[in-house]
């Protein structure tokens, strides 16, 4: 079974910069509080609701799902120029031995969006 091996945030709540994050099948987060722990949480059971929900990756959908993160304005980094936010994720290709990351970048039309669309 296929599985997320390679996160990255940026413009997401606390992640201005893009942060990157190594997943296992076995991932232990630790750290002292304010530091992004619940962040990462939240934005796996956002990416998972909205892969569900929509079956794919072009909509992400900020009602319903467990992560309880309200609307698009409550995630988007205070310091965001725009209205964007960008998930990384690995791709794995049949021949390539490297890891391939690809940026998915989601824009709304206003911060009280429920539903971001990713941007072509």
């Amino acid at each position: 079974m296929a599985y997320i091996k390679t996160i990255g945030l940026e413009y997401f709540r606390l992640f201005k910069d893009k942060t990157v994050f190594d997943l296992a099948p076995i991932t232990i987060l630790t750290g002292t509080n304010s530091f992004g722990k619940s962040s990462l949480i939240k934005a796996l059971q956002l990416i998972k609701s909205s892969i569900k929900e929509t079956s794919g990756i072009y909509e992400l959908n900020f009602s319903g799902g467990r992560h309880n993160l309200g609307w698009f304005g409550q995630v988007i980094n205070s310091e965001s120029e725009n209205n964007e936010l960008v998930v990384t994720v690995d791709f794995p290709f049949q021949y390539l031995t490297d890891k391939t990351l690809i940026d998915l970048t989601y824009s709304a039309n206003s911060k009280e969006s429920l539903t971001v669309n990713l941007k072509k």
